[in-house]
């Protein structure tokens, strides 16, 4: 099944295992706990959660569900932005969150701002947040220094024109 990044992790969590079972899943029936990673296994299934049922919901106990939360890193080629005046973390992450196709609140730099540049480029990692439902892992991007505008580099628009001869 496909992330929806119009809904929430959890929501596609409940979605995944409504479609794997045929029946409606969803927060007034159980609870999902925090996913665990795991071993892998044949089917790549590398997490798992526990659900327990709500008081009311129709069912009782809990269970198991095991599946395959995508690792950022496997989404998309490198990534490469080059970076204009006036760009912050906020821009870069807006830009690969779009490029990866990913659900926003899942991801996180975990830095506060962007690094200085030493050389032209820099390698940034975006990560998936520790409890998402949905992603692992990171991703490595990396940024071009910051190349300045044609309007702060040529500022003065009112020229004087050409003399005559």
């Amino acid at each position: 099944m496909s992330i929806n990044v119009a809904k929430t992790a959890l929501e596609n969590l409940y979605d995944l295992i409504s479609t794997a079972n045929g029946k409606p899943a969803t927060t007034a029936h159980f609870t999902i706990g925090a996913p665990t990673v795991r071993v892998p296994d044949a089917n790549l299934r590398n997490t798992s959660v526990l659900c327990t049922s709500v008081l009311g919901g129709g069912f009782e106990g809990t269970q198991t569900f095991r599946y395959i939360r995508l690792d950022l890193d496997d989404l998309a080629p490198d990534l490469t932005l080059q970076l204009t005046e006036g760009d912050d973390l906020a821009d870069v992450q807006a830009w690969a969150v779009q490029q990866l196709g990913v659900i926003p609140a899942e991801v996180e730099f975990q830095i506060a701002q962007l690094p200085s540049f030493v050389d032209n480029e820099e390698l940034i990692e975006l990560f998936a947040k520790a409890d998402s439902y949905t992603y692992i892992g990171s991703k490595l991007i990396t940024i071009l220094k910051p190349v300045p505008s044609l309007a702060s580099a040529f500022p003065v628009t009112d020229l004087l024109g050409f003399d005559a001869a």
